[in-house]
């Protein structure tokens, strides 16, 4: 099974618009989540910088790359029924997002960005506080402030 929620948007429809730029919020509106009730972070961030670079060749305009922290709406679906695919908010779960999972995919970001200039270094990350659907780099009980250290070790500057 594959589950996409949102309609990809054309490179016409972009130019019409006339966008200067554009983005994305995350990952599950651009990659097909194989399995239910969970698929792998690691395939989904695979999955979604094929995305990033297919829209970087395609689009007129520069595209500003996203990386999602994790995906669990499950938290929103109705919790006296069966957790069964129903679209949004019950979708699969993104599993195995790590804070070393979510470095690997900061260090792709890094490497796309560096590609593609035209993107001017500039990086969306879903998201600070989405509790509720599971995307959130706000320190936890869990992993501490290791999600915003894997930040700091992808993209500080190394000063000589």
């Amino acid at each position: 099974m594959h589950f996409n929620i949102v309609k990809p948007v054309s490179p016409e429809s972009i130019a019409a618009l006339n966008f200067d730029s554009f983005t994305s919020y995350v990952w599950i509106h651009h990659v097909a989540m194989s399995g239910f009730p969970e698929s792998s972070y690691t395939q989904a961030s695979k999955d979604y910088f094929k995305y990033a670079d297919r829209a970087a060749k395609v689009f007129p305009i520069p595209y500003y790359p996203n990386v999602s922290v994790g995906w669990d709406s499950s938290p929103r679906c109705d919790p006296d029924s069966t957790f069964k695919v129903r679209g949004y908010p019950c979708t699969p779960i993104l599993s195995e997002n790590t804070p070393e999972a979510f470095k690997k995919s900061l260090q792709q970001a890094k490497a796309f960005l560096d590609n593609h200039p035209d993107s001017k270094n500039i990086l969306t990350i879903n998201s600070w506080n989405e509790w509720t659907e599971g995307s959130y780099l706000e320190p936890d009980v869990m992993y501490k402030f290791s999600y915003l250290k894997a930040i700091k070790q992808v993209y500080q500057s190394k000063k000589n």
